[in-house]
């Protein structure tokens, strides 16, 4: 591990690893009765927090593109190649 890597908890890197097989997070961020609602592409045997979302966003691991359903603003957040590469590599 070089200095420049944040170390991640076994439950980030499990976070990881199953993004890596094109599975997706998204968090509502619009301002509505769903906001903060975390919706996932499939189970996963972790709890996913905000809290996590936010760190792995921070240090490029992930990365997210604003959607829209009925009106309702959802952030879709995917792993980006620097991820990857901690789970794969």
């Amino acid at each position: 591990m070089t200095n420049s890597q944040v170390t991640l908890t076994p439950e980030q890197l499990t976070i990881l690893a199953w993004l890596a097989k094109g599975n997706f997070i998204e968090i509502c961020s619009d301002y509505c009765a769903n906001q903060g609602d975390i919706y996932l592409s499939a189970p996963l045997e972790v709890r996913v927090f905000d809290k996590t979302v936010r760190k792995l966003l921070r240090e490029g691991l992930i990365e997210f593109q604003s959607v829209t359903y009925f009106g309702v603003r959802w952030d879709k957040f995917v792993i980006t190649a620097k991820g990857e590469g901690r789970v794969c590599g």
